[in-house]
């Protein structure tokens, strides 16, 4: 397949585009990083620099294309920007999909849209509460960017699709959350955690297991929660002290007790009961086999701390 792969050069990005090409499929990647781009450039895989909400340059990269996966997003806070970039952005795809007969759209989103969790574990039928979500006009827009995939599912007959991502990895894993943690472990010997709160990791080559279900099982206007492994906090933090300094302690309190980012006090197991069952979806790995690439990934953030102390 001819793949369009938007938001080439993120933190999804590379390892996605790498797993595409790998897999047989011609890849073209958009993205307005043109550093970014130059580092993906090689055999197989095209590169565009440009903007997603330049309708021209857009019509262009989705020209010629079997499918279009999503991930381009400008993680703005301001919702003219996020209105204005992100969600024109991606009508401009849908719109140049359905001129160009694409077969799929994939949108990759996120758990901030359920805004916080009713209830454990999350299924894609948990109710949208963006008002009340960490950061709610993200939220809002990324809700909107949803629900344009479903009309243009159900009005148009396009296999529109949008995956719900919590926290993703690969070789490598990102986030201020975790750095915080890696840099408390390192300076004061310790990182306190709320306890029995945590959330449903995400490895890449799982998000393309799902993809590739996607491809296979051809579903319109759905949303499918995609995990490899649930972790605690604790978990997690220890995973990150026995890299960063053995020596350090991980100290769990309670929920009601705890006073750092509210971020980390919210349960985000995910239900992947539906993605097993339209997509044929199953994770790669055992869970000994996801903490070890997980651990993988921390090392690589913890030499990234270690060289900004």
């Amino acid at each position: 397949m001819k793949i369009l792969v938007t938001g080439g050069c993120g933190n999804i990005g590379p390892h996605v585009v790498k797993s595409l090409k790998d897999k047989g499929h011609e890849i073209r990647v958009v993205d307005i990083n043109e550093e970014g781009l130059k580092k993906l450039a090689a055999p197989g895989i095209e590169t565009l620099a440009g903007d997603i909400s330049d309708k021209d340059f857009i019509y262009e990269a989705v020209k010629g294309m079997d499918a279009v996966i999503h991930l381009a997003w400008s993680f703005s806070n301001n919702i003219l920007e996020l209105f204005d970039v992100d969600v024109r952005g991606y009508a401009y795809i849908l719109d140049a999909a359905e001129k160009y007969n694409v077969e799929h759209v994939i949108n990759a989103s996120t758990a901030v849209v359920y805004g916080k969790p009713q209830y454990s574990p999350v299924d894609e039928n948990h109710p949208r509460i963006v008002e009340r979500a960490r950061k709610p006009m993200y939220a809002l827009a990324k809700f909107v960017t949803e629900k344009l995939g479903t009309i243009y599912a159900l009005e148009k007959d396009m296999a529109v699709n949008t995956i719900m991502i919590w926290y993703a990895y690969g070789d490598e894993i990102g986030g201020k959350h975790l750095r915080n943690m890696v840099k408390s472990a390192i300076v004061e010997g310790k990182i306190v955690v709320p306890k029995d709160c945590g959330g449903s990791f995400l490895q890449l080559d799982d998000l393309v297991t799902g993809i590739e279900g996607i491809f296979k099982h051809k579903p319109k206007g759905e949303l499918f929660n995609l995990a490899t492994i649930y972790l605690t906090w604790e978990e997690l933090a220890q995973l990150i002290v026995e890299r960063a300094n053995p020596s350090a302690k991980v100290i769990a309190v309670p929920k009601e007790e705890w006073t750092g980012s509210t971020f980390l006090t919210d349960d985000w197991e995910f239900s992947v009961k539906k993605a097993e069952e339209m997509l044929g979806y199953k994770t790669r790995f055992s869970r000994e086999e996801a903490i070890n690439h997980l651990g993988k990934a921390l090392e690589a953030c913890i030499a990234e701390v270690k060289a900004s102390l």
